[in-house]
């Protein structure tokens, strides 16, 4: 074998085994393809889902849905700067529907989904209380004001909640309501009592989003005795009276249903006079709301016949 033969095996034989090296390589570690990097999941916004959320300013209120989907149906209402509870223990507490997160969350009443980009956690820190942004208006019951042309619509609440509150109606500018108790200080703004003479619906209103219109309603009605009271007249607790019960029968011991305070409104709902040996008890309802029971007749006295403006 001439020295020319001997070396050419020997190249041939390198290169036979490189090429085996580099084959068992490229079956250990095959190279990535773009699919396999689009089925890896997105990351979670929250490794732990707990604690208090809010919604972000410049967020005027957010749906909770029934499922984490935008076309999921709708459960509940968080107002602008509402606060949210984080539920943990569910088998999905933070779910990617393919474009956006949802988070579950229990809200004032009932639980759903929020859209996390929608939200934001509140630290532990205690913010720093938000000082009166307005001084209260002298308005009197019976003043008749209107929602503002420059908000874009306001909400009427049932209660003064400033975290949560459960909204009862959204009204529009130049909507016309009646003042019915009020002031009430919350921490950064006035609410006022009002009521919608249109719908009958009470509730609680800030006073930035509204203007006077004038003193009193254009009509008036004398006094009314409780022989001559008339379904859906408005009744109001005296001023001697700090607060009343609605019952669920007429009776003292019935149990409660709901508690009217000091100037509340109710409406009559039945002509029915009940009297349990000590007193009359007349039923009355709480508009726009499931609240119908019977209230001491004597706790009681007439405030107007409701009619359109």
């Amino acid at each position: 074998m001439t020295l020319r033969s001997f070396t050419n095996i020997m190249f041939m034989l390198l290169l036979l085994t490189t090429i085996g090296i580099t084959a068992a390589q490229s079956e250990v570690t095959p190279t990535p393809t773009l699919d396999s990097a689009l089925m890896l999941p997105p990351t979670k916004p929250y490794i732990l889902w707990e604690g208090t959320f809010r919604l972000r300013a410049g967020v005027p209120f957010a749906w909770l849905r029934q499922d984490p989907f935008s076309t999921g149906a709708v459960v509940a209402t968080v107002p602008a700067g509402g606060s949210i509870q984080a539920v943990a223990g569910q088998n999905a507490e933070q779910v990617h529907d393919g474009t956006q997160w949802w988070g579950y969350v229990s809200g004032r009443q009932t639980r759903g989904w929020v859209e996390l980009n929608s939200i934001e956690q509140v630290t532990d820190a205690a913010p720093s209380p938000t000082p009166m942004t307005s001084v209260a208006e002298r308005w009197s019951r019976n003043t008749v004001v209107r929602v503002k042309s420059s908000v874009p619509f306001a909400w009427i609440r049932g209660d003064l909640s400033e975290s949560a509150p459960t909204i009862l109606g959204t009204y529009f500018p130049g909507a016309r309501l009646v003042i019915v108790a009020g002031p009430h200080l919350g921490n950064s703004q006035v609410m006022w009592q009002v009521r919608d003479p249109n719908s009958n619906i009470v509730g609680f209103i800030e006073q930035s989003s509204l203007e006077f219109v004038r003193s009193r309603p254009n009509f008036t009605v004398a006094p009314i005795p409780p022989s001559a009271w008339l379904v859906g007249f408005s009744l109001r607790l005296k001023s001697s009276v700090p607060f009343v019960w609605i019952r669920s029968a007429p009776d003292s011991q019935a149990s409660i249903i709901f508690t009217v305070q000091r100037g509340g409104v109710v409406s009559l709902s039945s002509t029915e006079v009940r009297n349990d040996g000590i007193q009359n008890w007349r039923q009355v309802m709480i508009a726009q709301s499931p609240v119908n029971g019977w209230v001491e007749e004597n706790a009681l006295e007439f405030d107007r016949i409701w009619t359109r403006f």
